[in-house]
């Protein structure tokens, strides 16, 4: 795959695409979690689909600074969950330029993310969320006391994933996210993994065959 980085107007983020991209393909914006960057999820793109699908990684707006010259970047304060909506603004922008600079297939366009990148795909109100197939959730949550923004009109499936060893992000609100996702009347596959707060190889397989 072609990995190529964008400054933007908007948010910066890298495309990788297909080495064979004449026809239109699918399209799949993940969003990284806090306190990584747009290169975080690069890697796992050719183990998903290296031939059908575009993969667009923006990066968040907010800077963190670790020390030592050490920074990543948020999508919002935890303690500021209007930091959402701005996000949201600017996320939509960049959705909106990226999809400018490839032939797209309109019936396979996906959005998702790791972590916080995940919260930002649910809880964002985009309006390109009437445009999305599915919705990729990893190793996420539900905010409480959060609007859930899916679009229900498209029928969007969930593809939702979880370690049961996440000291992150428990087990249990990965389970309490499912079946808040499933009463509002969604199609959810739920996985659970052997693992912690991160993505592995049986995990990826599992998305590779749910986009099937």
């Amino acid at each position: 795959m072609k990995i190529i980085e964008h400054v933007s107007k908007n948010l910066p983020f890298i495309s990788s695409v297909p080495e064979n991209n004449s026809n239109y393909l699918g399209i799949i914006f993940l969003l990284h979690g806090f306190g990584a960057s747009m290169q975080d999820l690069v890697d796992i793109a050719p183990m998903i689909n290296k031939d059908d699908y575009i993969f667009i990684f923006p990066n968040a707006p907010f800077e963190m600074s670790f020390g030592l010259n050490q920074k990543g970047y948020s999508w919002f304060d935890f303690d500021n969950l209007s930091q959402i909506s701005k996000s949201q603004k600017i996320l939509e922008n960049t959705i909106e330029e990226s999809l400018k600079l490839f032939n797209i297939d309109d019936n396979k366009m996906y959005l998702g993310g790791f972590s916080q990148g995940g919260m930002m795909a649910m809880h964002s109100d985009l309006i390109h969320q009437n445009l999305f197939s599915g919705y990729i959730i990893l190793s996420s949550k539900i905010i409480p006391n959060i609007d859930i923004n899916i679009n229900l009109k498209t029928d969007p499936r969930i593809f939702l994933a979880h370690g049961v060893n996440d000291s992150i992000i428990d087990i249990y609100d990965a389970r309490e996210t499912q079946n808040k996702l499933i009463n509002r009347g969604l199609d959810v596959e739920y996985h659970e993994y052997e693992m912690e707060h991160q993505i592995i190889e049986s995990e990826l397989n599992d998305i590779k065959n749910w986009l099937l």
